[in-house]
């Protein structure tokens, strides 16, 4: 359980897996490892597969405003989140306004979200893959 990442510089995408019970100190320590990876960012496209988060803590904005700060994803980052599907049903509770401000889109399957980045479904879910195994 927690968070692993890659960048791909070739489809200029961050892949990372959030799995389990993820509270503050996971989320910091995954930027910490973020800001510390020279591969980071590879571009502007972030897909975050989150379908097996159980138990999140959403993270201090600041701290994500100062990692973000002096890259391309200060104005440009394009977020595609996978969740599960009761997450985003029509009688689920409604985040379009969060999701607005952090240009964020939720999707319950690899094959929308890898569309919606412009990244190569086989691409994606390949990375994803490799990353829930080495989680």
């Amino acid at each position: 359980m927690g968070i692993v990442h890659k960048g791909v510089a070739p489809h200029r995408c961050t892949f990372e897996i959030w799995d389990g019970d993820i509270d503050e100190a996971e989320i910091q320590a995954h930027l910490s490892r973020l800001a510390q990876d020279p591969q980071w960012p590879p571009g502007i496209l972030n897909l975050v597969d989150l379908s097996t988060v159980r138990n999140i803590s959403v993270p201090d904005p600041e701290l994500v405003a100062l990692l973000r700060e002096g890259t391309v994803l200060e104005n440009e980052l394009r977020t595609a989140l996978i969740v599960r599907p009761e997450w985003i049903a029509g009688d689920a509770p409604q985040y379009d306004e969060a999701a607005h401000a952090t240009g964020v889109t939720a999707f319950s399957d690899v094959a929308a979200a890898s569309a919606h980045l412009g990244v190569p479904l086989p691409v994606s879910l390949g990375m994803l893959e490799a990353l829930r195994q080495s989680l």
